[in-house]
């Protein structure tokens, strides 16, 4: 797995666009985006990760008697397999035999950030089905922190929508450092020869005098080979990110 060191500095004035079909919305927060070049594997299938964050320096809370800025840590994951070279992206659930559709994707805080319960339900998409039939629809999936509970008349709200099929999500690991997603579409076979583009957020509690941040972004996408004896592989990829304070 390759693992870049970059730093990116934020600039309050402009806002990345990714790369995805539709026009995410947030609110109290600024996007930052940023787009990275896609990978293949030898077999000539392809993955790329973007990433991003949804900041802001207007409002923070106190914990353990440090003042923590509530931010939102975004990453988005394409996969698309080499059908001409008879490969599928897998698409049987998060349990599938090659591994779910896209497994393992995390946002690892390395310093001077946390997740916490504070915030609730700080992470999306959340674990289980999001439709239960077979059509293609877009679905909204978004991140919000109220922080009217720490006296505070306000939220900070990130908002996006994927196009999916019947999908299944499982979060693997809910920790103070990381949050961990299998994805997969879980459609029996259908449109497992399609591209997908999906994301993933998660809010944390980032130290308002730490100065700097650092992030991984990673993820692993899974595929099959639609010929005897039906192999699996995969790709793996991550960034290593700090992000100014």
């Amino acid at each position: 797995m390759r693992i870049p060191k970059l730093t990116i500095k934020l600039l309050l004035t402009i806002a990345l666009v990714a790369p995805f079909a539709y026009a995410d919305s947030f609110q109290n927060c600024v996007n930052n985006w940023v787009i990275e070049p896609g990978v293949y594997d030898s077999n000539g299938n392809y993955m790329k990760i973007d990433y991003g964050i949804c900041f802001q320096k207007s409002y923070y809370i106190y914990v353990n008697g440090k003042p923590m800025y509530p931010w939102i840590f975004l990453m988005g994951v394409n996969t698309d397999p080499n059908e001409r070279g008879g490969w599928r992206v897998t698409a049987s659930g998060v349990n599938d035999r090659c591994g779910a559709t896209m497994q393992d994707v995390r946002i690892d805080l390395l310093s001077n950030a946390l997740y916490s319960g504070l915030l609730g339900v700080y992470y999306s998409p959340v674990p289980g089905r999001t439709i239960d039939d077979s059509s293609i629809r877009w679905q909204s999936f978004g991140v919000t922190i109220d922080l009217r509970r720490f006296g505070l008349s306000v939220s900070i709200e990130y908002k996006w929508q994927d196009m999916i099929t019947k999908n299944e999500t499982r979060v693997s690991s809910l920790t103070t450092s990381r949050t961990m997603w299998d994805r997969a579409l879980a459609t029996g076979g259908l449109y497992s020869d399609s591209a997908w583009a999906w994301k993933f957020g998660a809010a944390a509690l980032v130290d308002v005098n730490a100065g700097s941040v650092r992030v991984v972004y990673a993820a692993r996408t899974n595929y099959w080979k639609d010929q005897w004896p039906y192999p699996c592989t995969y790709m793996a990829y991550a960034y290593d990110v700090t992000w100014k304070v």
